[in-house]
């Protein structure tokens, strides 16, 4: 109980972010704690490259440490 929670979403212009509230929803009932920080991963297509791996942007990578520090 009461641990914290975070958040990655993907998409197009709404970058999945009507699913994380809806999500964050299911999670404080469960008595889990919603961190308001998250990372979001507009149009993550083009972070895939040529070997199919994920290569985030600056933006991307700022965010991800925002949300584990």
């Amino acid at each position: 109980m009461y641990k914290p929670v975070a958040f990655v979403s993907h998409g197009g212009i709404s970058v999945g972010l009507p699913s994380v509230q809806m999500l964050k929803q299911v999670v404080t009932s469960l008595h889990m704690i919603p961190l308001t920080e998250a990372v979001t991963i507009p149009t993550y297509a083009k972070f895939i490259n040529d070997e199919d791996e994920f290569k985030p942007d600056e933006i991307v990578l700022k965010s991800a440490e925002t949300v584990l520090s």
